[in-house]
């Protein structure tokens, strides 16, 4: 459903697009013109009523997407062939993280320090 000007008797409204062109339902409502889109293929279309036109976007239906991840070993099939790419699994990478001898926290907070420390001697130097 949709609304789009006022209602002239004159000229029907027209849905074009995706080589159609059709004459929907419509009727007054309000200060505007109450249109039943029907069941259309996927696209664009314009819904022209007199001077107004109206562009309408139609996707295809939920029922058809498919709304599943993959699976670990679909992801690794599929990325085989291509050797820049690797796949690894969540676990694999917090046990990468966590087996690494010296953690990197430690190694930000001894520069942090270094700074400082270099801060505090340069600026005792300049007195």
């Amino acid at each position: 459903y949709g609304f789009l000007s006022t209602l002239n008797t004159k000229t029907p409204p027209r849905i074009i697009g995706n080589g159609l062109d059709l004459i929907p339902q419509y009727r007054p409502s309000g200060n505007g013109i109450l249109y039943r889109i029907p069941n259309l293929d996927p696209g664009f279309y314009n819904l022209i009523h007199d001077a107004d036109t109206s562009s309408i976007a139609v996707n295809i239906a939920k029922s058809e997407s498919i709304m599943e991840g993959m699976s670990l070993e679909q992801l690794k099939s599929g990325f085989a062939d291509l050797s820049h790419v690797s796949v690894s699994s969540m676990q694999d990478i917090a046990l990468e993280t966590s087996n690494s001898s010296f953690p990197s926290w430690k190694i930000f907070i001894l520069v942090v320090l270094f700074l400082l420390s270099s801060e505090v001697f340069l600026h005792r130097l300049a007195r």
